[in-house]
């Protein structure tokens, strides 16, 4: 029986809510734990309030920063194989499909099409 932690009840749901595996320095989880008891809030609560707030001030203008980077990542890893480049389909299949196993299905379209925009640039065609 937890003496200084309350029951704090954790709402679980599997459609809006994400598991998210964390590993922090220990000085960092001691701290996050000492502040989880001293306010009777979850340490889930206390990252998903930190996250929120740079969300909130920084995700709008950084979002299409983001998905803009991971095209040019997985086109430039497609174009410069360390060894024998993969058929270009292929690529943009396992590329979809490990985008969705990471969550970011609703970003797959988007990325694809920017690949695509890519590799036409390469090859000197244009854009449809």
């Amino acid at each position: 029986m937890p003496i200084l932690k309350k029951a704090i009840k954790r709402k679980r749901t599997s459609e809006s809510a994400a598991f998210l595996g964390l590993t922090l320095p220990r000085k960092v989880a001691t701290l996050l734990s000492l502040y989880s008891i001293s306010h009777g809030v979850t340490k889930s609560s206390i990252v998903k309030a930190l996250i929120e707030t740079w969300i909130r001030s920084d995700v709008d203008p950084i979002e299409n920063d983001l998905v803009i980077n991971i095209a040019q990542k997985s086109y430039h890893f497609w174009s410069h194989p360390n060894g024998k480049r993969m058929n270009y389909h292929t690529f943009k299949t396992d590329l979809k499909n490990e985008l969705i196993s990471k969550g970011l299905d609703v970003y797959v379209d988007k990325i694809l099409t920017l690949i695509d925009d890519e590799k036409s640039k390469d090859e000197g065609c244009p854009t449809a």
